[in-house]
């Protein structure tokens, strides 16, 4: 049925090399796990795995629904590993399954084990879980909890920024540059600072798209390859210090850009008249803003195809065939 209707998402999916796409998000396996193990806690892994002997010597004919439980939470995360190491919102594939077993098998055991001893230890696994929920939700338990702080989980706080005014000054002065003329924008730059989603999501929840003439920038080599876009635009949005959030070398269709567009002996720089307005985000990283001056050459792709060429020449989809002409 799904070859059917959905023949090409099929396809894609069967046929991509996903683990080298993505390998810029990749880890060795100790830090995977050690990840992985700091986003659960100490205290609740020592609770899942008491319950879960607990629940299987008590419950025979729970034994099956575990062991298939087990398996499909260790095979989702091994299958996962073999691409890339998981982000935050990865792991709730493994945590929230692990989770109401957990809560389910607690119930279970507290409701019909009469022996004082079970019923002590499914409290002791109760409250495990919930100092570490309480560790990572809710801030004034943070101080009560922190002598037992290694055995629990990360602390989740919200997000929060001091250049927000900043950042509204930066997107009101690139549509005035761009509106009257819908000038096409690109930026150069890919960390939690400033990146281009930063940028287009800037007036959430009133409008889906703050900067109407903002391109989509390609953030990760093997995963984007190069950004034909990027000869569209006319204004090109860079940063001091140049920000990337991946590995070194994973993000050249950010770094190496941005570097030739700020300099101007460069043959894409050669192109650029830097505009005298700045802007200041936090971290100390200032903005700066490119204008298109000249129009491109046919010979400008040659210095970019040989460079990416010569980081990946096994990749001639992704950078030298987008780069001939």
């Amino acid at each position: 049925m799904l070859f059917v209707f959905f023949r090409s998402f099929v396809l894609n999916a069967l046929l991509t090399d996903y683990r080298t796409a993505y390998s810029a998000y990749d880890a060795a396996f100790s830090e995977k796990l050690r990840a992985l193990g700091s986003s659960y806690g100490l205290a609740a892994l020592a609770a899942v795995t008491a319950v879960t002997i607990l629940y299987c010597l008590l419950k025979k004919r729970g034994r099956g629904t575990v062991f298939t439980l087990l398996v499909l939470t260790a095979a989702t995360a091994l299958s996962f590993f073999t691409v890339q190491n998981m982000g935050t919102q990865h792991r709730y594939l493994v945590l929230v399954p692990l989770y109401l077993f957990t809560v389910a098998a607690v119930f279970s055991l507290v409701q019909k084990a009469a022996a004082v001893p079970i019923r002590a230890l499914s409290a002791l696994c109760c409250a495990a879980l919930a100092a570490n929920f309480a560790y990572a939700f809710v801030p004034p338990a943070r101080a009560v909890l922190s002598p037992v702080r290694s055995a629990l989980c990360n602390a989740y706080v919200p997000l929060q920024r001091n250049d927000i005014d900043e950042l509204h000054a930066l997107r009101d002065y690139l549509l005035e540059k761009t509106a009257q003329e819908e000038k096409p924008v690109y930026v150069l730059a890919s960390s939690a600072v400033l990146n281009d989603d930063i940028i287009r999501c800037l007036d959430l929840p009133n409008s889906l798209l703050a900067l109407p003439t903002l391109l989509l920038t390609n953030h990760v080599d093997l995963r984007d390859g190069f950004p034909l876009s990027f000869f569209s635009a006319e204004v090109v949005v860079t940063t001091d210090p140049i920000q990337t959030h991946l590995s070194d070398g994973t993000q050249e269709v950010v770094r190496y850009l941005a570097q030739q567009v700020q300099d101007s002996d460069s043959t894409i720089g050669q192109h650029f008249r830097r505009d005298e307005r700045t802007f200041n985000l936090g971290n100390g990283v200032t903005v700066y803003i490119y204008d298109l001056v000249s129009p491109w050459l046919i010979s400008d792709l040659d210095p970019l195809r040989e460079y990416f060429a010569g980081l990946y020449p096994d990749a001639p989809d992704l950078f030298a065939d987008r780069l001939t002409m």
